[in-house]
C-alpha cells in the first residue's frame, strides 16, 4: 500500500498546548480547566526584532527508560512534556543570566516556570532513593547570593511527562534574557529526579501564568489545585512591563555539516526570528487541547502522529522499542508529508524524515513517532525545522509560515 500512497496530507486543527507538565499531586484536567486564554489586543506586527537569543542543540541522548516513563505518563494522568532526544539536535537550550552568571536553560513552550538547579540539590534515582548529584547530570548549579530574595511559605513542585520531577522554593531576582532585564520570580530546584544532559541547568518556561507550579506552604504532599498560587512567568512579566510586544517566535535550524558557525536556532522575544520565510501565514487560535487535537511543541523531539504514517516509507518504518522510535533504512524512500492548517499547506522537508540514531550505531530512525491513541497528536521539532512558528499571546493566535528550502 505504501507504493500507492507516496503523499500524505494531515488536515488538522492545531491547538497550542500550554499544559505539558503537571504537579506531582495534580490531576492534568484540574489545571487545564483553569486555562482559557483570551485575546487582549489585535495581532502584533510581523516584524524582525533585535531581542533574539541563539538556541543550541542538546547533543546528549535520552535513556530508553525515560521514553518508557513518557509512554506511561501520557497514558495516565500526566500531560505531555518536552524531551531530550535519542537523536542529535532535538532538545534546545538558551542562555539566561542570574546573579552575574550565565546558565543554559532548556526552552519549553509547554510549561511556565523558570527554574535552576540549586548548588546543594538532592538527586533522586528511579526508585526515588537519593543518589549522587552527578547522576542527575545538570550543567552549572546555582548558589543564590544577595540577588535572590526568598519567597516564604511557597513551594515549587512539578512533574513532567517524561517521569522527571523537580521540587524546591521560589525567590525574586533580576534575570536577563535576550538583553532584557526584569525582576522575576524564579524557582530554585532543591530536589530533582531526572537524567540530565550535563549542559542545561534548568528550564525556561514560556507559557501562561495559569500553569505555574507554585503552591502555598512547604509540604509537597499537600499541593493541590486549590493551593496553587499562579504568578507571572518571565515572558508575561516582560510584555506587561512593555519591554516587548506580547509575542515570541521560534526557528529551529537544520544541522550544518560541516558546522558553519551560525546559530542552531533562534528564540525571538517581541517579534520574528531572523530567518527567511515564504508563502502564506497559517493561523489558528491558541486554545486548550480537548479530545482529539494536535499541538506544536518544538521541545518535543519528533511529531507524534497516527501510526499509519510509518507505513508510507518504502520499505515501511518498523517500531523499535530499544530506541523508542521507528527504525528505517537510511536509504529508504521518504514520503511527502504535509500539514494543512485552514487553507495553508505546510510540508515537512524530506531531509528531516530520516535521521541517524543517537547514540549513533549505524542505523537510522524516522523523523516522526507513533502517536498511538493519545488524546493530542504533536507537531515537534522536525516539523519546526521547516517552519517559523509565532506565538502571539496578545491576539491568542499562533502563526506558522514555511521557511522554504534553506
Amino acid at each position: 500500500m505504501h507504493n500507492q500512497l507516496p503523499n500524505l496530507f494531515l488536515a488538522i486543527l492545531i491547538f497550542f498546548s500550554l499544559a505539558s507538565a503537571s504537579g506531582n499531586t495534580i490531576q492534568r484536567g484540574d489545571i487545564l480547566s483553569q486555562l482559557r486564554p483570551r485575546a487582549f489586543q489585535a495581532p502584533s506586527p510581523d516584524v524582525n526584532v533585535s531581542t533574539w537569543l541563539p538556541m543550541s542543540r542538546d547533543k546528549h541522548g535520552m535513556n530508553t527508560h525515560s521514553f518508557a516513563f513518557l509512554d506511561a505518563h501520557r497514558r495516565g494522568r500526566y500531560g505531555l512534556s518536552p524531551l531530550k532526544s535519542v537523536q542529535l539536535g532535538q532538545a534546545w537550550y538558551t542562555p539566561i543570566q542570574v546573579g552575574g552568571k550565565t546558565y543554559n536553560l532548556l526552552v519549553d513552550t509547554g510549561s511556565s516556570d523558570t527554574w535552576i538547579a540549586a548548588k546543594d540539590f538532592k538527586c533522586f534515582g528511579e526508585s526515588e532513593d537519593v543518589v549522587p548529584q552527578a547522576d542527575c547530570a545538570f550543567g552549572p548549579l546555582y548558589k543564590p547570593g544577595r540577588e535572590f530574595e526568598p519567597i516564604k511559605n511557597v513551594n515549587f513542585n512539578i512533574f513532567y511527562g517524561d517521569g522527571a520531577f523537580f521540587r524546591g522554593s521560589y525567590g525574586m531576582a533580576k534575570v536577563t534574557l535576550g538583553g532584557i532585564t526584569v525582576r522575576q520570580q524564579i524557582a530554585l530546584a532543591s530536589e530533582a529526579g531526572t537524567v540530565g544532559d550535563g549542559i542545561s541547568s534548568g528550564y525556561l518556561g514560556l507559557s501562561y501564568p495559569s500553569i505555574t507550579y507554585a503552591f502555598k506552604g512547604t509540604n509537597y504532599s499537600a499541593d493541590a489545585p486549590e493551593n496553587q498560587l499562579p504568578y507571572n512567568p518571565i515572558f508575561t512579566t516582560m510584555y506587561e512591563q512593555h519591554k516587548i510586544a506580547p509575542v515570541f517566535s521560534m526557528a529551529i535550524n537544520r544541522p550544518s555539516i560541516p558546522p558553519n558557525g551560525a546559530p542552531e536556532g533562534y528564540l525571538a522575544l517581541g517579534g520574528l526570528a531572523p530567518v527567511s520565510t515564504t508563502g502564506q501565514w497559517a493561523r489558528t487560535d491558541i486554545e486548550v487541547p480537548v479530545g482529539g487535537s494536535y499541538y506544536i511543541n518544538g521541545s518535543l523531539p519528533y511529531p507524534q502522529l497516527p501510526n499509519q504514517v510509518a507505513s508510507l516509507f518504502n520499505p515501511p518504518a518498523v517500531w523499535n522499542e530499544s530506541v523508542y522510535g521507528y527504525s528505517v533504512p537510511c536509504d529508504a524512500v521518504v514520503p511527502q508529508i504535509a500539514v494543512k492548517i485552514g487553507s495553508v499547506i505546510l510540508p515537512w522537508d524530506k531531509r528531516d524524515l530520516i535521521m541517524p540514531e543517537f547514540p549513533y550505531s549505524g542505523g537510522c530512525v524516522s523523523g516522526i513517532n507513533n502517536g498511538q491513541d493519545y488524546q493530542a497528536y504533536t507537531l515537534g521539532a522536525t516539523f519546526m525545522r521547516s517552519n517559523l512558528v509565532v506565538y502571539d499571546v496578545g491576539a491568542a493566535e499562533m502563526r506558522i509560515r514555511s521557511r522554504g528550502n534553506y
